[in-house]
């Protein structure tokens, strides 16, 4: 009877030695990459993305990279100049409120009132984002900005070149706009482009 139970505790052992695995294949799930989007570009969902220098022409914003999928390329360009007699050369194009004239290659602004101005009207489109740029020269005070149809753009007030991208509102017409009493400061190279983007791959 001993011996009996011996044998059967003997396979017992060999079979539970036989039913283990050498080893366990246990799958890795790696988490999906969840990409942030990079400040100043767009984004769609899936993608990662990496910024690129600034081109002033067809100029290239953004890698974005579908996982698994071909590469795509958001480009933008500029159109053509809209602006007439951005450089200030005559006194015409510009409808100017009291106290704002050209002379000398430049607009010149000496007041005390707020929200005067002096702009090129209907030369815009509603809807539209426009590349506008801007240089203010010989500043005494007053701070100013510039505004595509009712939206305005970061205030400035002091000497510098100013390049923004405005969304036009409302009405055509581009405008370099006083935001506070009192204004001393010279304007030139005015310039406006409308902005369009395309989806290329790559």
């Amino acid at each position: 009877m001993k011996f009996i139970e011996q044998i059967l505790s003997f396979l017992i052992w060999l079979f539970a030695k036989r039913s283990v695995p050498k080893s366990f294949d246990i799958p890795i799930v790696k988490p999906p990459i969840v990409s942030e989007p990079v400040e100043g570009f767009k984004k769609e969902p899936g993608v990662r993305t990496v910024p690129e220098p600034d081109q002033d022409t067809n100029k290239l914003i953004g890698i974005f990279a579908p996982i698994g999928e071909v590469q795509r390329i958001l480009v933008k360009s500029y159109g053509p100049e809209l602006v007439v007699n951005g450089g200030f050369d005559a006194d015409t194009d510009w409808d100017k409120d009291a106290d704002w004239t050209i002379g000398s290659g430049r607009l010149k602004a000496t007041f005390t009132g707020v929200g005067t101005k002096t702009s090129q009207p209907g030369i815009l489109t509603v809807g539209k984002t426009y590349k506008v740029e801007i240089t203010l020269s010989l500043w005494i005070a007053g701070t100013f900005t510039m505004r595509c149809g009712t939206m305005g753009g970061s205030d400035r007030s002091a000497d510098g070149t100013y390049i923004e991208e405005i969304l036009c509102t409302i009405n055509t017409d581009l405008a370099i706009l006083s935001v506070n009493n009192g204004g001393r400061c010279s304007f030139d190279n005015v310039s406006a482009k409308e902005i369009t983007e395309r989806w290329e791959d790559e």
